[in-house]
């Protein structure tokens, strides 16, 4: 009691230092410790945050209060948990939520299994006052009397819920609890709670079934950290509080019994005291920080899932019928299998019969469930987290709402918090979707993505009786939560079945056709819609059908592959389209790939935002139909490859026109979060002969003047603003017609371009560059040229020595640098357009910083031994450039070793981010460059990005286009690729 009152004390006082984040007291409840004091091994607590007395009686260390009010690594949550919230298996505390009686449900499920189990052990579920008014209350309460479950349920009145008065609210008061049912305490009164509790346990042990005691308490302290509870409770009220006070009331009884003498308290308690503060001190001092959010995500486990039994499985099944054989095999193969829902005991077997036959055969292990989809989440939550294989049936998934509480409260983060020391392995199925006839309203939805918004589940929905047993059979083997979701509408539709069937690992996606022109991903009732759809077309069409399976995790490997060959995309869903999981296979696709990958713009086939009618009518209305499918195929095909889309001005749907006749000329990237700019200029009429790269119009934002640069050569057509105009992100300004040979023949560039040659058709087709040109900054003509190359992981004894893919990049740019001429022709253009600066008036607004930029670029480039920068981001996030000297007149060795060197300086945020290098190296890591606006900054005259993805390695040369021509950036990246393949092979070929 004395413990839990210093720790609370301490707590507060290191908040007033500023010295902690948060804290819940306990004040007031310090005599429920002999509640902990009183549980045997074995025993359960289902508890929730104000039971810090509860477990330090149980025998949770005061290091452990200390690690978890400073929320650092040691503590039993890593950091993940508020204070107070106490888990430890090995002391039977199950990991609570701060949800009010969200506990009460899962207890119900730890009590089940114990009793399963056989023997004495039990579970004791705390719950305060305001609790009593949530419904999880009294569905825990209706089962635990109904199943005679071994549970203590203790509610801990302290009379407030926050600011509310619950006196004469709680259910106790209102008469709806049988009193004799639920005896009340004075729980400030240490004795009275060990002999109410000693003798309720008893009961519960000897098989009497369930007891509740109603323990009345003061709240001595504020809420949380966060209250001031002088607001709302007079100051008289306050000071009688203390007469209630646990501690000084056993303090009386100890002093008049002779068990403490004079100064014996006032010496314990400061004996405490100090304990105390150096626990919580050093907590704070040597356990350090938790990890990294992203090293601390959900951990994907392994799970090791065994081959299927040799059964005798027919050559064709329906789905019901794949679903009722495996949850048969898993009871069979499984012992700790439970099975769980609405109605699915014999003779019904469920109302579609997946679980006909199952109870007789298992009696006991098959069991009715009332009609309470929060009792079945919140009891499975429990069960698992006992020791038992719950396989539970939702009997439509439009039902599992009330059943959210546990899944977003429980069983999605369960094992995260408490860094797996405990799980929850849940098999959950349900019915869904629609396509049947009559559904409604209430027996339509598929939810998948409503359940994939909680991180920890893994979410299938298979479309065969085939995937459905493989992924049933996985469920049954994984430590993390599954939820399977059965299509309705294909349980009765016959498919071939193998002679052997597979695990179906989640998050794997099976290809049904293959196909070169289109990929069709979908799931569930998708598959058939989509399939039929193809087999009615009026012309084959070469499309990559694939199901998805497992909407979490998504096997967005698989759909890569194919949207890499195919260039085509079409995502079908029977849900609506807002936070769908369709929107998230569009956006991670895209967003993986290049902008100019796609031939044409990805299409998401949903549901209309609008309910499922009761009417067939009104049910087709809403939903894709094969008919829609196929309009989506065929709009997605008839276009070409070479056709272009046309953004339309009013805002309305873009047109497309083929490519051979008008390319738009859009206006680019303007950075970031800017989507508008103001036209100031038109440099060309309309009928101009134009070159590809000339600078023909200019935008002006509020940080910047950008050039519009033409993407081919023809002629001008037309303009779509004028001058003054303000013009959209993305949208067409003007349209060119292209190869207009006759057109350009003798024309010459003017202006600022005039020295710049033209750039080589791979850096502007589509595969190459995006129309827009890059941002100028400071005169900087931004260009970009890009080699890819397959890449291997390295042999593990070179991985073992730590040559970083940047360090073996900044290495072979260094070696092309010193056998190319091209620093040579640099220091000419530079010299030669130093020269025109002064003459011409027409040149690089001329301003004297332009003559010093192109010095010191020309000195950069006449150096034989030129410097290099890698970019680094410091431990602070500012990014830093790491300095190799001299680096082309290195060997290997003292290269590798000059490199890690300067990193190791840039990190630690040296001032090398002021020098000003010639070329720089920059990693990406697996996001890629692609859309990105890769500036260079003069005097440099270009970055090397490096970004690995897939076995593929990017190297993205951006480069200042006034002084490098598209050719010489092609060639300086052919000399990294071949010097990169060298120095692999060299490395890889060294002797251990």
């Amino acid at each position: 009691m004395m413990l839990s009152r210093c720790t609370d004390q301490r707590e507060q006082r290191l908040l007033r230092q500023g010295r902690g984040w948060f804290h819940v007291a306990a004040m007031g409840h310090e005599a429920l410790a002999a509640v902990g004091l009183l549980m045997r091994e074995g025993d359960l607590l289902a508890g929730y945050y104000r039971d810090r007395p509860i477990a330090l009686g149980r025998g949770v260390q005061l290091e452990e209060l200390a690690h978890a009010f400073h929320a650092n690594a040691l503590s039993s949550s890593g950091g993940r948990q508020m204070p107070s919230h106490f888990s430890d298996r090995s002391l039977g505390l199950f990991s609570p939520s701060s949800a009010i009686a969200s506990s009460l449900l899962p207890a119900c499920g730890l009590a089940w299994g114990l009793q399963l189990d056989g023997g004495s052990g039990l579970v004791v579920a705390t719950v305060g006052d305001a609790g009593t008014r949530q419904g999880d209350f009294f569905e825990a309460i209706n089962l635990a009397i109904e199943w005679r479950l071994p549970l203590l349920v203790l509610v801990e009145d302290n009379g407030l819920g926050i600011s509310t008065r619950t006196d004469q609210s709680n259910p106790l008061q209102l008469g709806v609890l049988n009193r004799s049912l639920w005896p009340s305490i004075d729980a400030w009164d240490g004795e009275a709670v060990v002999d109410a509790v000693s003798t309720a346990m008893a009961a519960i042990r000897s098989g009497d079934g369930p007891r509740f005691l109603w323990c009345r308490v003061e709240r001595l302290a504020d809420h949380t950290s966060n209250d001031d509870q002088k607001i709302y409770r007079p100051a008289a009220e306050l000071e009688g509080l203390r007469e209630r006070d646990p501690l000084p009331l056993f303090r009386a009884r100890l002093e008049r019994s002779g068990e403490l003498g004079p100064g014996d308290y006032e010496r314990i308690e400061a004996q405490w005291d100090e304990r105390v503060r150096m626990a919580y001190d050093m907590a704070a001092e040597r356990s350090g920080a938790p990890r990294r959010p992203l090293e601390c995500g959900l951990e994907r486990h392994q799970d090791s899932v065994p081959p299927l039994p040799h059964h005798s499985w027919p050559s064709t099944m329906r789905l019901a019928d794949g679903v009722n054989r495996i949850l048969a095999l898993c009871l069979q193969t499984c012992p700790e299998a439970v099975l769980f829902g609405e109605d699915v005991e014999d003779p019904l077997g469920g109302v579609f019969r997946l679980t006909r036959g199952l109870s007789t055969a298992h009696p006991g292990r098959v069991r009715n469930a009332p009609l309470a989809e929060s009792t079945i989440v919140g009891v499975a939550v429990g069960l698992a987290a006992q020791g038992k294989r719950p396989i539970f049936e939702l009997q439509f998934i439009d039902y599992i709402v009330p059943g959210l509480q546990h899944i977003a409260n429980h069983l999605a983060s369960l094992s995260w918090r408490s860094q797996g020391e405990w799980t929850a392995p849940v098999v959950f199925y349900a019915p869904c979707g629609a396509y049947l006839p009559a559904g409604g309203l209430w027996h339509s939805q598929s939810f998948a993505s409503l359940l994939a918004q909680f991180p920890g589940l893994q979410i299938a929905v298979p479309a065969n009786a085939a995937d459905a047993v493989g992924l049933f059979w996985t469920a049954l083997h994984s430590r993390l939560p599954s939820v399977i979701l059965l299509p309705k509408h294909l349980f009765w539709r016959s498919q071939p079945f193998p002679a052997q069937p597979e695990p179906v690992p989640f998050g794997s996606a099976r290809i049904c056709r293959a196909g070169e022109d289109i990929t069709i991903v979908t799931w569930g009732n998708g598959v058939e819609l989509v399939s039929e759809a193809l087999d009615n077309l009026p012309a084959p069409v070469s499309a990559e059908l694939i199901d998805l399976r497992s909407v979490a995790p998504l096997d967005t490997a698989t759909l890569l592959v194919s949207l890499r060959r195919t260039r085509r995309l079409l995502v079908v869903q029977e849900e609506i389209g807002t936070c769908s999981v369709g929107q998230t296979i569009l956006g991670e696709l895209v967003a993986a790939l290049p902008p100019e990958h796609l031939l044409m713009a990805p299409r998401l086939l949903s549901r209309l935002p609008l309910p499922i009618g009761f009417h067939p009518d009104l049910e087709a209305a809403v939903l894709p139909s094969r008919q829609d499918v196929a309009d989506a195929i065929t709009a997605l095909l008839v276009v070409p490859a070479s056709a272009a889309i046309i953004p339309s001005q009013d805002g309305a749907a873009p047109a497309l026109e083929p490519a051979e006749n008008l390319i738009p000329v859009c206006v680019p990237v303007l950075g970031e979060g800017l989507r508008q700019a103001t036209l100031r200029s038109l440099l060309c009429a309309p009928g101009s002969p134009v070159r590809r790269d000339q600078v023909i119009a200019e935008l002006e934002t509020d940080k910047a003047l950008l050039a519009v640069e033409a993407p081919a050569d023809g002629e001008l057509v037309r303009w779509t603003a004028v001058e003054g105009e303000t013009v959209d992100l993305h949208a067409a300004l003007a349209y060119i017609r292209p190869d207009v040979t006759a057109a350009l023949a003798g024309a010459a560039p003017t202006g600022p371009m005039a020295k710049v040659p033209a750039r080589p058709a791979e850096l502007t087709s589509p595969g190459g560059l995006p129309w827009p040109s890059f941002a100028a900054i400071r005169r900087v003509i931004a260009a970009a040229a890009r080699r890819q190359l397959p890449w291997t992981p390295l042999a593990a004894r070179v991985r073992d020595s730590r040559p970083t893919l940047t360090a073996m990049v900044a290495w072979a740019l260094a070696r092309t640098l010193a056998t190319s001429t091209l620093r040579q022709e640099l220091s000419d253009a530079l010299q030669q357009a130093d020269a025109s600066l002064k003459d011409a008036a027409d040149g690089l607004e001329s301003q004297p910083e332009d003559h010093d930029d192109l010095r010191q670029a020309a000195a950069m480039a006449a150096v034989t031994d030129p410097d290099l920068g890698v970019a680094v981001t410091s431990a602070g996030g500012q990014l830093n450039t790491a300095v190799l000297r001299q680096a082309s007149a290195l060997p290997l060795g003292e290269f590798m070793a000059a490199y890690r060197q300067a990193v190791a300086l840039a990190r630690r945020g040296e001032h090398q981010s002021l020098a000003r290098v010639a070329w720089i190296v920059s990693s990406l890591g697996p996001s890629g460059p692609d859309g990105a606006v890769a500036v260079v900054v003069p005097p440099a005259f270009g970055t090397l990005f490096v970004s690995l993805r897939a076995g593929e390695l990017s190297l993205w040369l951006s480069f200042d286009h006034r002084w490098i021509t598209g050719e010489r950036a092609l060639q300086l990246l052919d000399g990294v690729a071949a010097s990169l393949v060298e120095l692999r092979q060299s490395l890889e070929g060294a002797p251990p």
